[in-house]
């Protein structure tokens, strides 16, 4: 299995789901309580990486974009795997494993997208960087930061980090207009793939309207299944049992397609 991060792309944000990728300890305490009960990667051959930009430095030199974290992905499947592999992506991340699906469907044996932004404005573009406080507090959900404070504040931290080094360095950058995302025509590509995919979203994601999830399900019809949780567009720090869950079963399907 590949994971691509949302945000900038940093592995990091695969915490609770993998808490082995914590630096330390200390983190480790923040995020290992978060996650699943039952190690994700048990049974599965996991990699994930840092995505171009993106990554523990903290520098916010660039947001990893989404072409060149699909050419990334695919490269990584090439390189790692002897067969097709079980691409899950998160928000821009998810973008990025849809385009590596849809480039190199034979390399894909499945497809899980968590908080998708298959149509969005750039003003919603924007905040999905996750590349300063603001745009990490509005990608939580309303009253989780105050059940889990300590977590919160250690993604406020580094987001605030990375926003620092983005304006010292004079950083640019954007993944993909609203325009861009739009003119890729992803439902009707996704809904015509062939591989089983599963769509994982946050009933109150505020950087991802669910109801444009809820209606690209209802069009695809027995092409898709959506899975809806209690939780905003960060599912893989705020939900990382329910999300690792849905994966498993999503996985351990594939063969009865």
């Amino acid at each position: 299995m590949l994971l691509l991060a949302g945000g900038d792309g940093s592995m990091g944000w695969w915490r609770a789901l993998l808490p082995a990728l914590c630096l330390d300890e200390a983190e480790r305490r923040l995020f290992a309580p978060l996650g699943p009960s039952e190690a994700f990667d048990a049974d599965l051959r996991v990699a994930v990486w840092d995505a171009r930009g993106g990554g523990r430095a903290g520098r916010g030199h660039g947001v990893a974009a989404p072409g060149p974290a699909a050419a990334d992905a695919l490269r990584m499947a090439r390189g790692l795997f002897d067969g097709p592999v079980h691409l899950l992506g998160h928000g821009l991340g998810g973008l990025a494993a849809a385009m590596a699906a849809l480039e190199a469907p034979e390399l894909v044996a499945s497809l899980t997208l968590v908080s998708p932004p298959l149509v969005l404005d750039d003003a919603a573009v924007g905040d999905l960087a996750l590349s300063g406080p603001g745009s990490v507090s509005r990608a939580l959900a309303p009253g989780w930061a105050g059940h889990h404070e300590d977590v919160a504040a250690a993604l406020l931290a580094e987001a605030g980090l990375s926003a620092a080094w983005a304006d010292r360095l004079g950083a640019q950058g954007s993944p993909a207009g609203g325009a861009a995302i739009q003119e890729l025509d992803l439902e009707r590509r996704l809904t015509a793939l062939g591989r089983p995919l599963l769509l994982i979203h946050g009933l109150v994601d505020a950087m991802v309207p669910p109801d444009t999830i809820r209606a690209f399900a209802r069009r695809a019809g027995d092409k898709v299944r959506l899975v809806e949780l209690d939780g905003g567009h960060l599912l893989p720090v705020e939900c990382a049992p329910e999300v690792a869950a849905a994966v498993v079963e999503h996985v351990a399907a594939v063969g009865r397609y």
